[in-house]
Formats: structure tokens, sequence, C-alpha cells
């Protein structure tokens, strides 16, 4: 009689990329898991983390209406009136994740990104 190795997804029912693996409870999805490569959200991360990569002492970083069409595309101002203020919370949460913590704002036709 020989005896097999138990496997936690096939022979449990437990999945340890959702679930937490102590007591069995699910894993909440990070906001990143949510939004897809090309979003709106994580494309304006991803610029806001590029420009505080070339600019590492600056408090503020600012996203100009010709910077945002090669973003967004031409119709970025609607995509950003339409995302309000969760949309850009969300983005400000992503550049938490990615280094560090900002507040995102959408003013004077520029998205602006202030270090705390």
């Amino acid at each position: 009689m020989s005896r097999r190795v138990a496997r936690l997804t096939s022979d449990f029912g437990i999945d340890p990329e959702r679930q937490n693996l102590s007591d069995g409870s699910w894993k909440w999805p990070s906001v990143r898991q949510m939004l897809g490569y090309a979003s709106a959200e994580r494309r304006l991360e991803r610029a806001i983390v590029k420009e505080l990569l070339a600019f590492p002492e600056a408090k503020t970083v600012s996203l100009s209406g010709d910077r945002l069409r090669s973003i967004l595309g031409s119709s970025w101002e609607s995509r950003i009136i339409d995302m309000g203020k969760p949309g850009l919370t969300k983005v400000a949460l992503l550049v938490c994740e990615s280094c560090v913590r900002v507040s995102v704002r959408f003013a004077n036709g520029a998205v602006v990104a202030q270090v705390y």
C-alpha cells in the first residue's frame, strides 16, 4: 500500500492564489488585479511613475494636455471626466503600490500628482 502526497488545490479545493491558506478565507483582489493593463487608470499610473523617476526631487508632477493626449488618445478629457474622483483615487492607489504615496487630481486641463 502506497501513500501519495496531498495536493492543496485538487484534494482540498483551496486555491493558493485566491484563498488565505491559514484559515481558508478569501483574499481580496488588489486594485491592480481588478484593472486591465491597458485601462486608463493603469496608463496614467505608468506615466506618473515615469515622471516621478525622471524628476526624483519634485514634490508635484503634472501631465499636461499634450502628454495626456499621447497617453489616453484624442478624447482624453472626456475619459478623465468619466473616471471622476473614484478613478483618480484608483490611480493614486496604483502609484502608492508602485513607489510613493501621492494624491492625484485633475485641474486646469492637467493631471497633477502631489507627493506626500
